[in-house]
């Protein structure tokens, strides 16, 4: 079976406990996912002007 997409939630998945993301480790992460060809998606319930701020 192939993954072809990558959901997670953001508070205490993708944030930190201060609500801080660690951007390189992100980046790297989604280089990743793009070289083998698996969509990232964010599910979360924040509202969508908080999740543009990051």
């Amino acid at each position: 079976m192939m993954i072809k997409v990558i959901a997670t939630d953001m508070d205490g998945t993708l944030l930190d406990a201060r609500g801080q993301l660690d951007l390189p480790r992100l980046e790297k992460i989604l280089d990743q996912l793009d070289q083998r060809g698996i969509r990232f998606v964010i599910a979360t319930g924040n509202e969508i002007h908080r999740m543009r701020q990051l």
